[in-house]
C-alpha cells in the first residue's frame, strides 16, 4: 500500500468498525481518537476502501486457508471467521454511512 503504517492502522479500525456495526454505533471515527490520533475520517476513507478491495482480491486468489478458518470459526472465538468484510467501491459508502451515524445519535 501506499499509505503510511498510521493511515494503514487506523483505516484497518475505520473498517473493522464498519464491519462490527450494530445499533449501538456512534460513530465509525469516534472524536476521541481524531483527537488522539490526529486524522479526520476523510483522511482514512481511501485507504478503507483500499483495504477492503484488497481483502476481496486476496479471498478470490488464495485458497481459503483452511487451519485459520477453522480456528477462528469456533465460539470461543466468537466466530470471527464468518463475519463478512464488505466490498466498499467508494468513498461516499463509508461517509454517507459516518454521517448518518452522527445526525441520528
Amino acid at each position: 500500500l501506499k499509505y503510511k503504517q498510521s493511515i494503514i492502522a487506523s483505516s484497518s479500525l475505520v473498517l473493522a468498525l464498519y464491519c462490527l456495526r450494530d445499533d449501538d454505533t456512534s460513530t465509525l471515527w469516534p472524536d476521541d481518537i481524531a483527537k488522539i490520533t490526529g486524522f479526520q475520517l476523510n483522511d482514512l476513507v481511501d485507504c478503507s476502501v483500499l483495504l477492503s478491495q484488497d481483502i476481496d482480491n486476496v479471498r478470490l486468489v488464495t485458497s481459503r486457508l483452511d487451519m485459520i478458518h477453522r480456528r477462528h470459526s469456533k465460539p470461543c472465538r466468537h466466530n470471527i471467521a464468518n463475519t463478512p468484510i464488505p466490498v466498499l467501491t467508494s468513498r461516499t459508502t463509508l461517509t454517507s454511512f459516518e454521517e448518518s451515524l452522527r445526525t441520528r445519535g
